[in-house]
């Protein structure tokens, strides 16, 4: 080999010094990148759906612990305990607190079943558990849960008789 030949290869060999599994460590160094990203990206994945899944499993319990009354293919539940009424699937669990003073909460969670929300809900929470890292899919599940809600309110208010009563109930909440 001439002189030329030999210093571009010394160069070649000094311009990208190989690690010992004989890749370029330049290329060594985005691979741990890349490696340590995924690993936080499945932690938190991981996390999230825990999470998800320990929440669904408490309120699951919750519901099948409290005695029901079958109306119109929908299990009503009511609890003595003072917590925010709320319907999961086919499930409505309401105060009675909530029942005897202000029964229009019940009309509310009806809407809630029959337009199954919970399937919105559920589908939006497997988007949040895959891109639990982006503000952005947060802010739009919080954006999906308030319009499901004004939309409950809206439906409910074309069929109540005492429009004043609900308003004042959603001005209180």
């Amino acid at each position: 080999y001439g002189e030329t030949t030999m210093n571009m290869i010394r160069e070649s060999i000094n311009d990208s010094t190989l690690s010992a599994a004989g890749e370029p460590a330049e290329d060594m160094g985005v691979l741990s990148l890349i490696r340590t990203i995924n690993i936080i990206f499945i932690a938190g994945a991981l996390t999230s759906l825990a999470l998800t899944l320990r929440s669904y499993w408490l309120m699951i319990k919750m519901i099948h612990s409290i005695p029901g009354t079958k109306i119109s293919n929908t299990n009503v539940k009511v609890t003595e305990a003072d917590i925010p009424s709320f319907s999961w699937l086919k499930n409505i669990v309401i105060s009675r607190h909530d029942l005897e003073d202000n029964p229009a909460i019940l009309n509310h969670e009806k809407m809630h079943v029959r337009c199954r929300h919970s399937i919105d809900l559920m589908a939006f929470t497997v988007i949040t558990t895959l891109h639990w890292f982006n503000p952005v899919i947060w802010y739009a599940f919080s954006v999906l849960r308030r319009d499901v809600e004004v939309y409950c309110d809206q439906r409910v208010l074309e069929f109540t008789k005492n429009k004043k009563s609900y308003a004042g109930l959603l001005l209180k909440a």
